[in-house]
């Protein structure tokens, strides 16, 4: 225990946070006594892990750099979910592209304090990304508008489009979440020298009139019907989020853009918390309806052997034997296993699982999962 505990005090210094202090002591406490469990490498190593611990642990165990670049696991010699907990004996394998990143999901699993630590250091690095992107899109977008407008009264829209700050706003406008080019016609739109204590709020009365009213403006053909607050709105203005790329069957919600158009994204997007908790107000009720000759984009990660014929053999199954669209495909090697990403034209969930079973048996294919960015 004495090793344990000089290793995580090395690790807390190297890498400070204020909040992980606090957290160390508590997760310290709570692991010094637990039971630990004794796990081992391909090449018959032993990694000593708390109870509970994940592939996404023991990657971070092995190294800073395995864990960040965590692609997929093998448990006994079988792809496993990122997120199954290990038991004592088991042989975990990590599999790593250089093109990938942590996952913010993983902090809901993960157990250890390098990996949570690691995790949340990286979602921050990215949250501050998004914001700095989001403030240069919005500089470039307000200078072509030929808008002047101080960050003070900048931040008083913020709060009247319901932001809790500027951060979030620019966090928004940098992930995609929110068209810098509808701020400037809201902006625009406000009259001159009118503040934010003028601007009363609408009752429910009017609020239900602007529905209403969006309804009328948003028709746009050949589109997908959906089933709105309970009623089927045919060819309604709807964009299908590129984060997470939802098709029939999915779980999905609506978030209404201030232009009238409803973004659908799937329930589970890496975006639906920060547009559910901060947006509440401007998200619907949204199920699909049952329309046919509707294709939608979805997005297939594959892993397996690196062997001749490979490329062709997944083809094959998906052009000829499912009759599937092919729009783009990936593949990057490295050490004889390869991974790729497939992008697809499909009908609804039923035929993306179909295509998924189907991939599954082709020779030497070891996981194939739907892709989230």
């Amino acid at each position: 225990e004495m090793e344990r505990f000089l290793e995580w005090v090395r690790d807390l210094l190297e890498n400070p946070e204020p909040e992980e202090a606090t957290e160390f002591v508590k997760e310290f406490r709570l692991n010094l006594y637990d039971e630990e469990i004794y796990v081992f490498t391909p090449q018959g190593d032993l990694l000593t892990l708390p109870q509970g611990a994940t592939p996404v642990d023991f990657a971070f165990k092995v190294h800073t750099e395995v864990g960040m670049q965590c692609l997929g696991a093998k448990v006994n010699g079988k792809m496993v979910p990122l997120s199954q907990e290990l038991t004592s004996g088991d042989q975990v394998e990590i599999i790593t592209s250089e093109k990938q990143a942590p996952n913010p999901d993983w902090i809901n699993f993960v157990v250890t304090h390098k990996a949570r630590s690691r995790i949340r250091k990286w979602t921050n690095e990215e949250r501050r990304k998004a914001v700095e992107l989001g403030k240069e899109i919005w500089a470039k977008t307000k200078d072509q508008a030929d808008l002047e407008i101080s960050d003070q009264d900048l931040q008083g829209v913020a709060h009247e489009l319901k932001f809790p700050d500027l951060q979030q706003l620019f966090y928004e406008i940098g992930k995609g979440l929110y068209d810098p080019d509808e701020l400037v016609d809201y902006i625009k739109g406000t009259p001159a020298g009118e503040d934010e204590s003028a601007m009363e709020e609408p009752d429910e009365e009017s609020l239900r009139e602007q529905y209403e009213q969006f309804l009328d403006a948003a028709q746009k053909t050949e589109k997908q019907a959906l089933v709105i607050n309970g009623e089927v709105q045919e060819d309604l203005a709807v964009n299908y989020a590129s984060c997470c790329n939802p098709i029939p069957g999915d779980e999905v919600f609506g978030f209404v853009s201030k232009t009238g158009t409803v973004n659908i994204h799937r329930s589970n997007c890496r975006n639906a918390s920060d547009l559910l908790v901060n947006q509440a107000d401007r998200i619907l009720d949204v199920d699909w309806s049952h329309q046919k000759d509707v294709q939608f984009v979805a997005a297939l990660r594959l892993m397996g052997e690196d062997r001749v014929g490979m490329v062709n053999d997944i083809t094959t199954v998906i052009s000829k034997n499912l009759k599937t669209n092919i729009r783009s495909l990936t593949i990057d090697t490295e050490d004889g296993i390869f991974s790729g990403t497939i992008m697809l034209h499909v009908s609804d969930l039923e035929h993306l699982q179909r295509l998924i079973e189907r991939l599954k048996r082709v020779d030497g294919i070891q996981g194939v999962y739907r892709f989230k960015e």
